[in-house]
């Protein structure tokens, strides 16, 4: 799959909110963080390496798109650590893997 199409663009910026929406539903249903937003659930998602996804943000038209999902996850992981809602060690591993 191209992504560098306005078309693909698209794509991706659907295929990235349909996983943040999976993890809101899972959650939800669960009242608790059962599916934290990860940068490796968003790989695995998209079916891409983070080799691949690096590989993505050479495109200056896909910049904007894989740095407002990352930001998003990173958001995500302080906000839900700071207030005690994911484990510190969790948020440790993450961190390590910029």
């Amino acid at each position: 799959m191209t992504y560098r199409t306005k078309k693909g663009r698209e794509i991706l910026q659907q295929k990235i909110n349909a996983y943040f929406a999976e993890c809101d539903a899972a959650n939800e249903r669960e009242k608790k963080a059962v599916k934290p937003y990860t940068l490796s659930g968003l790989l695995c998602y998209l079916d891409l390496s983070a080799e691949e996804l690096s590989a993505l943000c050479a495109y200056r038209s896909l910049r904007p798109i894989i740095g407002s999902a990352k930001r998003r996850i990173e958001a995500y992981i302080e906000e839900n650590a700071l207030s005690g809602k994911l484990s510190g060690i969790y948020v440790l591993a993450i961190s390590n893997r910029r």
